[in-house]
Order: C-alpha cells, then structure tokens, then sequence
C-alpha cells in the first residue's frame, strides 16, 4: 500500500523496497511496485556487491541520476543492472543508527524528474517504512516464539508422560498381586519404579536447568573435568 501511494505521488515507473540483512550481507527485494498495475515481485534476494542499491547501503546517503542511470553509474563506478532508466533516485533507511535497506524510484521515460525535494520527499516515506517494518519483524518475532513454546509444551508433556506411564502400569501390577506375589517380587518392582521415579527427576532438572539459561541466570562454575568420562 505504501509503495502504491508513494507510485502516485511521485512520477515513476517503478518504486522498490530493498532490505538489507547486515548479518549475511543481503539485499532481499521484498517489495515492488509498476505504475498502471497492482503487481509484486516474489522477493528475490542478492549478495551486497557493487550495484545502485549496494552503493547506498555502503555509502548511507541517497542516490539520485537525473538523466541516465548506464552513463551516471559507470561515472561513478557503480555496476549498473536492470532495466536502464531515465531518472532513478533511492535513499537509506535508517534505525537507530543501523541501516537496514532502500527505498527507491524510477522513470523509464522521462529524465530530470527527480529532485532535491523528491529526496527529502522520499527519505521522509523512508523513515515511515522503517517503523513498519521493524514492527513487522517485532511480531513476526513473537509469532514465532509463540509457535516455538507450543512445540516445546507438547514435547515436554510427551516425554513426560512417557516416564508417567510406567510407573502407573508397575502400581497397577502391584495392586493385583498377593501378599506372596509381592514378596517375590517387590524387590523388581522397586527397582523398576525407582528408575522410573529418577528419570523423571532428572527431567524436571533438566527444564529447571533450561529455564535459567533462557532467563540468563544461570551461574557457570568453571573447573577442570574428566573429558574422557562425559564422552564415555
């Protein structure tokens, strides 16, 4: 939608959302829009080179060709890809100091259509994307942890259950045996559900221990270890 209205508002043939993922050094093309139609690009994603949209990443400031984008990147040094354009102008967005992509408009036709206003024009819908986007990403995040707790619950109910079970299955045998039986056998079944009544205890150590990692307060006790004794 707002590429649409920024399509309206400014001549151009085409306005692109590019993000920027500093981590893996990416450029993912999220978002198109192509004057006279209601289309989007599946998002195509490039490595951070030496292109129009990779030299405002690197350089954190916009870009703006007036006339020919093919003369005006090889000036520049800039490898120019795509379909050539009359007027291309693009800018940084910005978070916190942390660049995560470009915003950018184009003419196929028309030159000089672009300006400094255009530019202040357009570093301001950039700004407004940002926000955007970074509340997109903030639920999305939250989304995915929410999906990440349900597996954890269900599998941690699952293998509960499975150290339960037992033990219900050996207090229903004793239930059933006689005073005779029991004495025969108690000293089987004890051990059968005292293994079992470990097992679990150990579980549930193991999610206490997980539950401080996730919380940061765990406290790490350095010291010398038998490496031979944890591999065997």
């Amino acid at each position: 939608t707002v590429l649409y209205h920024l399509g309206e508002v400014l001549r151009t043939d085409r306005v692109n959302m590019v993000l920027y993922h500093r981590k893996e050094r990416k450029l993912e093309f999220i978002a198109s829009y192509f004057s006279g139609e209601e289309n989007r690009d599946e998002p195509e994603i490039y490595t951070l080179s030496d292109g129009m949209n990779s030299w405002i990443i690197k350089n954190r400031k916009p870009l703006l060709i007036k006339e020919d984008s093919v003369a005006e990147c090889a000036k520049k040094g800039i490898r120019h890809g795509g379909k050539p354009a009359k007027s291309w102008l693009g800018v940084p967005m910005i978070r916190d100091g942390k660049i995560i992509g470009v915003l950018s408009v184009q003419s196929y036709g028309e030159t000089n259509l672009y300006d400094d206003a255009s530019t202040e024009l357009l570093d301001l819908v950039a700004r407004q994307v940002v926000v955007a986007v970074e509340n997109a990403r903030l639920y999305e995040g939250i989304a995915r942890r929410e999906i990440e707790k349900q597996k954890l619950y269900y599998s941690l109910t699952h293998d509960l259950l499975s150290f339960v079970t037992p033990i219900t299955g050996y207090g229903e045998v004793i239930k059933r045996l006689s005073p005779e039986e029991m004495a025969l056998r108690k000293d089987d079944l004890g051990d059968a559900v005292l293994a079992s009544s470990l097992k679990i205890q150990r579980f549930v150590e193991d999610i206490l221990l997980f539950a401080k990692i996730q919380s940061g307060t765990l406290t790490m006790h350095p010291g010398a270890v038998n490496l031979y004794q944890i591999i065997d």
